[in-house]
């Protein structure tokens, strides 16, 4: 116990002797755990190794465990090869955060998932009041809606809201994870929002300050995530409550407005008009857009 920051050291795997430690700090009643796992082997070398007696039943659980816990950061070995671990295997892991150390990059299999750690990049575990944010999230909300939110809105929204922030090319959601009954809102940077059909990716859209995410698995109820987002740039998040924005929406009657603004964005961002003008641009013109459909050989 370091003057409150609980410090857990743990054994790795390595071809000499190594260790790691979990870091637990206690914040507005919650437990904010960040774990750096340290040089360690794959998941697979060392059940080989455990099998072969050389490394022990308990400090193969407990690197299991490490592998499945639900941290708010997790550093991990991503170097691979025969000495180092392999990003594989933490493909299910509940943590809200994992990073790479020990690689250069990712491959395409990865980088909608996970992050690489390099030099000059922050990971900010616990944040500072929310509150010196009301009048930006409060101006973006304006810009969303056309109208100014009610106050009692905006202190419902925020009462148990959350400031993150994100380095370049960290993952902010991950393609197909549960929604966590959380919404995001950009406050500041710039996003892309990108799909894995298991070969390559593709960019479905940019985002930036003003702008949501997550919002279509409330709108669309299926709780599921239907793309990755990843930062461009350096990005600040404001993360809402999933049930107070839900009610939000409802109340507000902006269900069917945000659903025309996601379905619609893709086919503004097509159009070679369109194609060079910012998020904020296109979500202007998307207020106002009316898409038709017409039969195949019928002229209008």
């Amino acid at each position: 116990n370091y003057y409150g920051l609980l410090i857990a050291p743990h054994s790795t795997v390595h071809s000499i002797p190594t260790l790691g430690a979990t870091f637990t700090s206690r914040h507005r009643g919650l437990d904010r755990t960040i774990c750096i796992i340290g040089d360690n082997h794959s998941q697979a070398n060392i059940v080989r190794l455990s099998e072969q007696g050389i490394v022990s039943d308990g400090t193969r659980e407990r690197i299991e465990s490490l592998l499945h816990s639900p941290f708010d950061l997790l550093v991990a070995d991503g170097g691979a090869g025969t000495l180092h671990g392999d990003p594989s295997d933490l493909i299910h892991s509940p943590a809200d955060r994992v990073v790479f150390v020990h690689l250069e990059k990712l491959s395409n299999e990865f980088n909608t998932i996970f992050s690489v750690a390099s030099a000059g990049k922050r990971y900010t575990i616990i944040e500072g009041d929310a509150s010196v944010y009301i009048p930006l999230v409060n101006h973006y909300l304006s810009q969303l809606t056309g109208f100014q939110s009610p106050s009692r809105w905006l202190h419902n929204l925020l009462a148990e809201a959350q400031i993150k922030k994100y380095n370049q090319d960290d993952v902010i959601i991950v393609q197909g994870d549960v929604s966590h009954e959380q919404v995001y809102f950009i406050l500041t940077g710039y996003c892309d929002v990108v799909q894995h059909n298991g070969t390559e990716l593709q960019t479905l859209a940019s985002l930036q300050a003003g702008e949501l995410i997550g919002e279509m698995a409330i709108i669309t109820e299926l709780g599921l995530r239907n793309a990755s987002v990843i930062a461009r740039t350096p990005v600040t998040i404001c993360v809402l409550d999933e049930l107070a924005f839900s009610s939000f929406i409802e109340e507000r009657n902006l269900k069917q407005q945000l659903m025309n603004l996601w379905e619609n964005r893709p086919l503004l961002s097509k159009l070679p008009t369109f194609d060079l003008m910012s998020s904020t641009v296109l979500n202007k013109i998307n207020k106002i857009v009316v898409v038709l459909s017409a039969m195949s050989g019928v002229t209008n």
